[in-house]
């Protein structure tokens, strides 16, 4: 049995997870300004107040009682949907509530604060399963995980000192282009996510034209039957995001049965294993 080791490459996780990654900046720039208003005692247009810090506890609350629920029934299909959707309605959310709320009763605090809580947490969930997912040879996990973390801290830190100097009207500015850039992203991710690949013209009569032994080569190189199923359908031209959809499990996770079926098949790319099933 072949073991995987858990390892991490910091360009594809932000290639795979940007848009999600692109929300964890906007929720740190706008903590990060609320912190920085705070501490030096000025005034700040999305001052949280005491119905802003309890709708912030609410909208934590909801967020971790969702992914709880997601995680602990093994909801995997439905945690796949979330990845999904997720995003796209925190970034809707985020930017109706900067635009359209006034921030100066009880209840427009309340509620912006609730849509912040809940975005704030379920982006720095969606951010950590997009890493734990990526399986690609690099750099071990934790230490992936570390530099992503420092890069966050000095990325608060940084606007954290700079906001005094900045102004509250500039930094509010650059705050909602940053959240107008967040919507952008995440649904253009989602259009894209959402595109099923599908094998060219070309694929498909060259995989009628020449027979493919699935059960030879599943016995020989002793696949999983997972891989077997993966191994299929690479071989009929479907890409990574297809199957993953396919099979309602995350693209990372394509990404390791591909690896391993090359590893056990001693093949380094796709044309290797085409021409393996076709002998």
């Amino acid at each position: 049995m072949i073991k995987s080791k858990r390892t991490s490459n910091i360009y594809a996780i932000y290639t795979r997870n940007w848009s999600t990654l692109v929300g964890l900046f906007c929720v740190v720039y706008i903590w990060a300004c609320i912190f920085s208003a705070f501490f030096t005692n000025r005034y700040i247009t999305v001052a949280p107040g005491k119905w802003g810090y309890i709708g912030v506890c609410v909208g934590i609350a909801a967020a971790a009682v969702i992914f709880g629920y997601l995680l602990l029934a093994h909801q995997k299909k439905l945690l796949i949907k979330c990845e999904l959707i997720l995003p796209s309605f925190c970034a809707t959310l985020l930017v109706v509530s900067r635009f359209f709320f006034s921030w100066q009763d009880d209840i427009s605090l309340f509620a912006a604060n609730v849509i912040l809580g809940f975005s704030t947490l379920t982006i720095l969930v969606l951010a950590f399963l997009g890493i734990k997912n990526e399986t690609y040879a690099g750099i071990p996990q934790v230490v992936t995980i570390v530099i992503i973390i420092l890069i966050y801290i000095s990325y608060f830190i940084i606007i954290f000192i700079s906001w005094p100097f900045v102004g509250d009207i500039l930094a509010n500015q650059i705050g909602q282009a940053l959240l107008v850039f967040f919507l952008f992203s995440v649904s253009f991710n989602m259009f894209l996510r959402m595109q099923r690949i599908e094998p060219s013209d070309a694929d498909i009569e060259s995989a009628k034209e020449k027979p493919i032994s699935i059960e030879n080569i599943t016995m020989k190189y002793k696949l999983s039957p997972r891989e077997a199923e993966v191994l299929l359908l690479l071989a009929q031209g479907y890409s990574a995001p297809f199957i993953a959809d396919k099979f309602f499990i995350s693209i990372g996770t394509v990404k390791t049965h591909i690896k391993r079926i090359y590893m056990k098949c001693g093949v380094s790319k796709r044309d290797e294993l085409i021409k393996l099933l076709h002998l």
